[in-house]
Parts: structure tokens; sequence; C-alpha cells
């Protein structure tokens, strides 16, 4: 396993993630509008209980935290960045474990790491933030495809 091998996973993980994005935009896309219309209700009702005009519980920039919207080159370069430094780190588990030959085995390891590592993490992070379940599903279904992807290619040659 080479860098060679982490930038072909890192490719073919970042464009399973273009096409995975564009299936799953109006689902995701109707999931995340009734999140924000459910919390940005909550926040409302919230100010409105601590004392309207006194600047308690205000709603400022709901769903954005205060950051500008990435751009479309911008989430992309990200993406990139973040789904190489998964596929190095893959690497280095699967160097350490031995893991160096088998492409099936290399799937089914990468596979694992995407759904009983990643999606949990998102499911806690989704479940804290009060988002439907429906987008800790999507996105860690893309987590378990990349990883899965990923444990291939790291093997693969």
């Amino acid at each position: 396993m080479t860098v060679w091998n982490v930038l072909a996973a890192t490719g073919a993980s970042w464009l399973a993630g273009l096409l995975w994005y564009r299936a799953f935009a109006a689902k995701r896309g109707r999931a995340t509008a009734a999140s924000e219309a459910t919390a940005t209700a909550a926040a409302a009702a919230a100010g409105a209980e601590a004392g309207a005009g006194t600047g308690a519980g205000a709603v400022t920039g709901a769903g954005t935290g205060g950051a500008a919207a990435a751009t479309p080159l911008r989430l992309g370069l990200a993406a990139a960045g973040v789904l190489f430094l998964v596929a190095g780190f893959l690497r280095h588990i699967f160097h350490v474990s031995g893991l160096t030959s088998n492409v099936g085995l290399g799937l089914v390891a990468g596979l694992g790491v995407g759904l009983f590592f990643i999606l949990p993490a998102l499911w806690l992070l989704g479940l804290a933030e009060g988002r439907p379940a429906r987008l800790a599903l999507i996105d860690g279904g893309f987590a378990g495809v990349a990883t899965a992807l990923m444990g291939a290619l790291l093997v693969a040659f």
C-alpha cells in the first residue's frame, strides 16, 4: 500500500459522494428543512418565554452557526481533504494489522469502519442536535459505501 492507493481511495470515495448525495439530495433537503423549521419554532418559543426584547433566547442566524455558507468549490476541497485523512488512517490500520492483499477483506473491513464507527457517531450527533434520523442514515450510508471503497482500493494494488 502506497500513497497512490490512498489517492485512488480518496478519489473513488469523493466521486461516490457526488453520486450518493445527488441521489439523496431531495430527501436530505426535505429532512433538513423540517429539522430547521422545528428548531426555529422551538427557539422562538424559548425566546418568548425568556422575555422578548431582553435578548435572552433570541433567534440569530438559526442553522448557520454564524458561518458563511460554503461554496461548492470549498465544500468539494474540504470533502477531499477529509476523505484523504480517513483513507490515510485506514491505510495505517490495515498496514499495522497485516491486511495488505485481500480485496474482499479490505472491502468488508472498510464497510465495518463506516457502519460501526462512523454511523454511530453521526447518529449520536444527530440525536444531540435534534436532527431527523433520516439524515444520519443518509450520511452514515455514504460513510459505509465510502469506507468500503477505500478498504478495497487500499489493498487492491
